[in-house]
């Protein structure tokens, strides 16, 4: 939504007569980029739409199929006909996935405007699409947490662990069968004390087998997990 807004604002205080786009600096830098790749960046990004309409949903939908978003565009085009202006933004955001090093771009349809600037020079209408930028990452497990809510403390009467929201398909944590609302308490039996340690077990652990403790309904599970790399 903030890149709507942005967006919307430029046109309010600009006259500008064709299309345009603002571009989100890369949420992570490049060094942590290339940490996180499963592999050597293409020449060319593919690009697909998808049906879904906010950034969230969409994050979530790639990231369990491997993929990390770590940026972001939004695009104006002054072309009326919807297929010549996913056309234009379909190529812009394909030139900036490949300045970016991006494995996949994923498009959606922002809104149609029509937007007369009666206090300035000009008025604006077309069409504004959003570009999020993906790579392809190692999932040594493959497990989509957040942190603990009140409801989950009560279940497991502790403040510590984390809460899978989802995994990654075909990954460790999916192959092992940890499921969404698992609770996981423990690594190795060492207590997880949130996201952040969490994460740093695993990734300091990389081909390694470990054993993973969790809650599933009252129930204290364990589960032996070959990490991949």
């Amino acid at each position: 939504m903030r890149y709507l807004i942005i967006l919307l604002s430029f046109l309010l205080t600009a006259c500008s007569t064709g299309s345009f786009s603002y571009h989100q600096p890369p949420a992570v830098t490049a060094e942590r980029i290339a940490h996180l790749r499963a592999g050597p960046a293409p020449l060319n990004p593919l690009v697909v739409h998808t049906t879904l309409n906010t950034a969230q949903q969409i994050n979530l939908a790639f990231l369990k199929q491997g993929y990390r978003s770590f940026g972001a565009s939004v695009y104006h085009s002054d072309y009326l006909d919807l297929s010549k202006a996913t056309i234009a933004a379909e190529q812009s955001s394909r030139e900036q996935g490949q300045k970016v090093s991006a494995d996949l771009v994923v498009m959606f349809p922002v809104q149609s405007i029509n937007i007369v600037n009666s206090g300035r020079c000009c008025s604006q209408s077309g069409v504004i699409f959003q570009a999020l930028y993906f790579i392809k990452i190692r999932v040594p497990l493959g497990v989509i947490q957040r942190e603990l809510n009140d409801a989950d403390r009560k279940l497991i009467n502790s403040n510590h662990g984390v809460t899978t929201v989802a995994t990654v398909m075909n990954s460790p944590a999916f192959n092992a069968d940890i499921i969404p609302g698992d609770i996981i308490t423990a690594i190795d039996n060492v207590p997880v004390s949130g996201s952040e340690s969490f994460g740093h077990y695993i990734d300091t652990h990389r081909n390694s087998r470990v054993t993973i403790t969790l809650v599933r309904k009252g129930e204290t599970l364990s589960k032996s997990v070959q990490l991949g790399n």
